[in-house]
């Protein structure tokens, strides 16, 4: 036999063992379970968990509320003031998706993919105003929480309105350009779901690509749950039983008690967190943030298109505009005008979309609200959880 058929018959051996090896991973990652019995993978913080589709919808109950966020899901959650913990009793119960570099765009991918799987239709945003900055989020960021599936996922849901799909398109093409690992795969995607000429060649590859994006998902997310530390992503603390707003309002008391004795610095933060990141530095920052949070910043534009998903895909939507630290704020030269400027505005266009949107900004100056300058403490936690039981409670 000629040398350049031995070569042949060698590559296609390769071949029909690769295509072989494919259809058993196929196979077997099709009759994953990612569902957990307890319930633990809706509270569960965790990067890697936040990017599974299948993972996410297939732990969604009949009255789980999608949480959306970003790094506040990590403060507090040892304490009973973090809603994870706080509601644990009630009938309602959260998907948590959130964590530092998430913002609008991310979460407007995330929503348009699970609304269809989402039983409750309810979806909470949990709005940080640092992310309304010069730039908006960055390339680099945004590859980081950038999920191969929930993206197809939220161009095949046909109730994304066009509006909405155009802009997710067009923002993620131009943040993923210089992006090696997600250019070539996302602008196939594209071809494939948002082009009326893609040819069969290109619908072809894309069910290759989607095929493999999903087997991916489902299998990095089972052993994500095989080797993951349970104690990471169980709830933290026992059931603590139901409440009423009345009683937050009430256990507000008991979080300024609890708080006072740790919490002597002049910006009244929590004492570890002032002695660990700022009172070495605070004094050369004073006046240097001036224009630190904006309302003319990508980041309404992004928002602007969260709502629209929220609306094309008939989510019941709340925005809750997270507090800060009005005395840091103040400090760094971010002053409560601006920072009111910017709340107006998404109080504003949310009020367009039909949204409910509240500014917790406005407690800026309580005593115990922020851990740091920016993230939820024992009271701050009970403000948001005010807000929260009232919209999971609304019918």
């Amino acid at each position: 036999m000629k040398p350049e058929y031995k070569n042949l018959r060698s590559l296609a051996a390769a071949f029909l063992l690769l295509v072989l090896f494919a259809g058993v991973v196929h196979i077997a990652a099709g009759h994953l379970d990612l569902q957990t019995d307890d319930g633990s993978f809706g509270p569960w913080y965790s990067a890697d968990k936040d990017l599974s589709y299948n993972g996410i919808t297939d732990n969604l109950g009949e009255n789980t509320v999608l949480l959306l966020g970003s790094s506040e899901f990590k403060y507090g959650r040892t304490t009973r003031y973090h809603p994870v913990n706080l509601f644990a009793d009630e009938d309602f119960d959260f998907m948590e998706v959130g964590g530092p570099l998430n913002q609008s765009l991310f979460h407007a991918v995330v929503a348009g993919a699970v609304a269809p799987k989402l039983k409750s239709g309810k979806v909470i945003l949990f709005l940080s105003p640092t992310w309304f900055n010069k730039k908006g989020v960055s390339s680099g960021d945004y590859a980081l929480r950038f999920s191969e599936t929930q993206y197809i996922h939220f161009l095949e849901n046909p109730d994304v309105s066009a509006e909405g799909r155009e802009y997710v398109i067009s923002r993620t093409n131009d943040l993923l350009e210089n992006k090696k690992k997600w250019h070539g795969k996302v602008s196939l995607i594209n071809r494939a779901l948002a082009d009326e000429n893609a040819g069969p060649l290109t619908r072809f590859l894309f069910q290759i690509e989607r095929i493999l994006a999903e087997d991916r998902d489902r299998m990095s997310t089972s052993l994500l749950l095989r080797i993951a530390n349970k104690d990471k992503f169980d709830p933290l603390l026992p059931q603590t039983g139901q409440y009423d707003v009345q009683d937050l309002i009430k256990m507000e008391k008991e979080a300024v008690e609890e708080s006072e004795p740790i919490s002597t610095n002049p910006f009244l933060m929590k004492d570890s967190t002032w002695e660990r990141d700022y009172i070495k530095k605070y004094k050369g920052l004073k006046g240097e943030h001036t224009g630190s949070i904006r309302k003319k910043s990508p980041e309404m534009d992004d928002l602007r298109a969260f709502l629209e998903v929220c609306r094309s895909t008939g989510l019941k939507t709340k925005v809750i505009i997270l507090p800060v630290n009005g005395r840091w704020f103040d400090y760094v030269g971010c002053d409560k005008s601006r920072r009111d400027a910017m709340a107006d505005r998404v109080i504003k266009m949310s009020e367009e979309y039909g949204v409910e949107a509240v500014n917790l900004m406005e407690y800026a100056y309580v005593p115990y609200l922020t851990n740091d300058s920016s993230h939820p403490w024992h009271v701050g936690w009970l403000k948001v959880d005010k807000e929260v039981l009232e919209f999971c409670e609304k019918e």
